[in-house]
C-alpha cells in the first residue's frame, strides 16, 4: 500500500478528453508525454510533475526539458514547479535531441489512496465472461509459470477509468473491469477465425504503465511490474515495482547502487537502509527515491550512474 495525496490532471485534446498521440495509446513507442499530475507535498502550493516516455526504453539518459504554462503565462521549468491556482496548464516536453511534445490540462483537485493487489489466476479460456468467473489467489510478487497475473487497483473513485500502456514485448493486457486487469506472459497463434491456439507460457518480468482518469480533470499514474514463473526468487515490493534483492525480506528501506548498462540500468550492492538520506539534484529535496523517476524522466541515468539510492519497501 502506498497512500499519496495529489491534485492530478487530465490530458486534453481538441477532439476528446484525452491526449492526441502519433501511436496507439496502449503502445509506448516514440517520445511522448504519457501522464501529468500536480502533487501535494505539504508545501504552500502543490507542484507539477509528469511521466515522459523516452522513446528508447523505460529510462532516460538525460532528464527531458519541461516548460510549464498556466492559462498561457509561463509558470516555470523542470520538475516540482508550484501550481498555486486552478486553470489550464500546458506542458511542453523536450527530449535531449530537441523533439517536442505538448499536453494541455485542466487543474482539478483529487485525493488518491491506492492499494495494489496481485493474484494468480489460471486462465484456460480468455473469454471475458469465463475470466470473470475465475477466482484468484493472492500473491506477494510472482505467479506460477502458466498462470496469469491479476492486478486489482483498490481505492479508485466513482467515475474513474483506467488505460494501460506498455513497452514492446511485454505481457498481454486483458482488462476485466475498471479496477481489475489480467496479464499473460505467453505466445500464441490465432486461426482464421481469430481463435487463440498453441498457447505457450513464458517465464519472466513485464512492466506496464497505468493511467487513471475520471473524465472531469483528475488523473493519476504509476508503473506496475508483473512476474511469471519466478516464485523461488526473493523480490521486494517498492511502490508498484518489484526488486530482486535476496536475503533482505522484512526491511522497510533498501539501499542499492544504480549502474547504467547498454540496455538501461541494473540495481546492485543491496543492503538494508539505516535511515540516512541520499540526495541528487533531480530529487528536488525529497528524501526517498522512486524507481518511477528513472522511467518517467525526472532522473537521468547519466546523473545516477554509480550512485546509491534509498528505496522504500512495503
Amino acid at each position: 500500500m502506498w497512500p499519496r495525496t495529489s491534485i492530478p490532471l487530465l490530458i486534453l485534446s481538441a477532439s476528446a478528453c484525452r491526449a492526441d498521440f502519433d501511436v496507439a495509446r496502449d503502445t509506448l513507442g516514440p517520445f511522448r508525454i504519457v501522464g501529468v499530475s500536480v502533487e501535494e507535498l505539504g508545501a504552500e502550493c502543490p507542484v507539477a510533475s509528469a511521466a515522459i516516455w523516452s522513446g528508447y526504453g523505460p529510462y532516460h539518459l538525460v532528464s527531458p526539458g519541461l516548460d510549464w504554462f498556466l492559462d498561457g503565462v509561463p509558470l516555470g521549468t523542470g520538475w516540482d514547479v508550484p501550481v498555486c491556482s486552478e486553470g489550464e496548464l500546458t506542458l511542453i516536453a523536450r527530449s535531449s535531441d530537441g523533439h517536442e511534445e505538448q499536453a494541455r490540462l485542466t487543474v482539478r483537485p483529487r485525493e488518491t489512496n491506492r492499494v495494489l493487489q496481485r493474484e494468480a489466476v489460471l486462465l484456460t479460456d480468455m473469454d471475458l465472461e469465463t475470466r470473470r468467473a475465475v477466482q484468484g489467489i493472492v500473491v506477494d510478487t510472482a505467479v506460477p509459470l502458466g498462470s496469469g497475473m491479476r492486478i486489482q487497483l483498490q481505492g479508485l473513485l466513482d467515475g474513474d477509468s483506467v488505460s494501460w500502456m506498455s513497452p514492446e514485448n511485454q505481457a498481454h493486457v486483458l482488462p476485466l473491469d475498471t479496477s481489475t486487469t489480467d496479464f499473460l506472459l505467453e505466445e500464441w497463434d490465432e486461426d482464421e477465425d481469430g481463435v487463440v491456439t498453441n498457447r505457450q507460457a513464458a517465464e519472466g518480468r513485464s512492466s506496464h504503465f497505468a493511467l487513471i482518469y475520471d473524465g472531469n480533470g483528475g488523473n493519476d499514474f504509476f508503473w506496475i511490474d508483473a512476474l511469471f514463473g519466478m516464485e523461488g526468487v526473493d523480490f521486494l515490493r517498492h511502490e508498484g515495482r518489484l526488486i530482486e534483492a535476496p536475503g533482505l525480506a522484512g526491511t522497510d528501506e533498501l539501499v542499492a547502487t544504480v549502474e547504467k548498462t547498454a540496455d538501461g540500468y541494473i540495481l546492485t550492492d543491496f543492503e538494508a537502509g539505516d535511515g540516512t538520506p541520499r540526495f541528487f539534484d533531480c530529487m528536488a529535496g525529497r528524501t526517498s527515491f522512486s524507481l518511477d523517476w528513472i522511467t518517467n524522466g525526472r532522473c537521468g541515468l547519466d546523473e545516477l550512474d554509480g550512485n546509491r539510492v534509498n528505496l522504500e519497501i512495503w
